[in-house]
Parts: C-alpha cells; structure tokens; sequence
C-alpha cells in the first residue's frame, strides 16, 4: 500500500516541526564584521541558519544563500530522517521568508546520518546539499 502525501501537506508538517524546533520564531542576528553574511536565530538565541549575501562564501550564482548549521540538520533528520531534499528545501526558504521576509535562492547544508543508536555513521563521510531554487538544479561545489 503507498501512502501519497500533498505537498500542502508536506509544508504543513515541516512548518509544525520548524516550529516546534525554533520556538515558533526566527530573527535575524548581528552582521559579521566584513558585513557579508549574519546569523538566523531561534527564540532562545541559538544561531540555526547564516544568510550569505555577498563575498565568496556564497555559493555560485546565488544572491543570498542559506545555509544551515549542521545541529539544526541533525534536529530536523531527528524527526524526519529521510527527506525529499528539494522539496524541503523549498518549504524551509518559505518558513524562512514568512519569519524573517528574507527572500533566500539557494539552499546549502550538511549532514551525516547514523544508526538508531547514534554511535555509527551509516553512510560514512557527511553529505552535501547545495541547491539553486531559482534555476531548479544542484550547485556543484568542489
């Protein structure tokens, strides 16, 4: 039996655990001195995303890039361990948007998945998402 889910479904799920996960806010932090890139955080002031809007660290073709700290992944894999990376991708810049009004177009992220007991990585080296929402397509970083 397949179980099919809407995406209006899928973003109503993602929304509650981003929710849940950020406390139901989302502000943006201080700039960084070069003034180039500045923290996203949660209600009870830990930094869970940067938005990269100039300089090199953002990824190619991107105005401003999100990327997400590797413990926020991790919080998110908790709950939902195997996602559809573009789709979620996609609601998280539309959570983002409705917190912050930042309009981000490119997503980027790490991760590494382990076993139930959290004591073995079941994948070996961590994985990379970098995507461009805009043009639809995988970023390919060296």
């Amino acid at each position: 039996m397949d179980i099919v889910i809407t995406k209006q479904q899928y973003k109503k799920l993602v929304y509650t655990l981003l929710d849940n996960i950020t406390g139901g806010e989302l502000s943006i932090g201080e700039k960084n001195r070069d003034n180039s890139w500045y923290y996203l955080t949660n209600s009870y002031g830990e930094d869970l995303m940067s938005v990269y809007y100039k300089g090199k660290a953002r990824s190619p073709g991107c105005k401003n890039d999100l990327s997400l700290e590797p413990e926020f992944v991790t919080d998110i894999i908790k709950y939902i361990p195997l996602f559809k990376y573009k789709i979620f991708s996609e609601v998280l810049i539309d959570y983002v948007y409705d917190k912050t009004k930042i309009k981000c177009d490119c997503i980027d992220f790490r991760y590494v998945i382990y076993d139930a007991d959290d004591t073995q990585e079941l994948y070996g080296d961590e994985i990379r998402f970098a995507y461009n929402l805009k043009k639809k397509k995988r970023i390919n970083i060296d």
